[in-house]
């Protein structure tokens, strides 16, 4: 039975995130992984970084700024006007 018949929602991992300031290889991931949820029918990403970074690590905000990025796609392609 079809977990989306139970009103059950299906994430893929965020797997290997670039953390870097290289907008086209964030993007070229960004693009790859929203080729991977659209298809397999998933409703989504779920990011879950457990690394260890030091506090000021510059990944942080790469990572901070992927997720934004990621999300942005996520909704305009998924917007009911598209």
């Amino acid at each position: 039975m079809c977990a989306h018949s139970k009103d059950v929602r299906i994430l893929a991992n965020a797997y290997g995130p670039p953390l870097t300031s290289n907008l086209t290889a964030r993007a070229e991931w960004i693009k790859s992984s929203l080729i991977d949820v659209v298809s397999n029918h998933y409703d989504g990403l779920v990011f879950d970084f457990e690394g260890p970074l030091d506090y000021h690590a510059p990944e942080n905000m790469y990572y901070i700024d992927l997720v934004r990025e990621t999300r942005s796609v996520l909704r305009t392609y998924f917007s009911p006007s598209s």
